[in-house]
């Protein structure tokens, strides 16, 4: 079971995630307001959450709304992990992107090897 402290350390990289997700695509986010408001969220809710104001929080429910806000603005899919900072390692995300290039009918043929390979690679060790 988690401590007080391990929840506010995980609080703090959450918040230090957000916050570096909100620099790096700040372009076509803009804002925390606009961000919000294309999340169907407040923007004091986010705001204050990402200024670590004491008693905020942002729910499962928000979160995916932020998820979903930030793919309508940034035009690529957006998950909670990424926000979080707990995304893919960039090379798996570049191989994911590269296999979303390929016609619908392929896409599950590559991924079906991919994983066959991996598979084969991992029963070796």
């Amino acid at each position: 079971m988690m401590d007080d402290d391990d929840v506010m350390a995980a609080r703090q990289k959450h918040i230090e995630a957000m916050n570096a997700f909100l620099r790096d695509n700040k372009k076509a986010l803009r804002s925390i307001a606009n961000w919000a408001k294309h999340s169907g969220c407040a923007a004091n809710t986010l705001g204050d959450f990402l200024k670590n104001k004491r008693d905020s929080h942002l729910d499962g429910k928000t979160m995916i709304k932020l998820a979903h806000g930030a793919s309508a603005l940034i035009k690529r899919d957006v998950s909670v992990a990424e926000l979080l900072g707990e995304a893919l390692p960039s090379d798996i995300r570049r191989i994911v992107d590269l296999i979303r290039l390929l016609p619908a009918d392929q896409q599950d043929l590559e991924i079906g090897g991919i994983l066959h390979r991996l598979r084969k690679l991992t029963a070796d060790d």
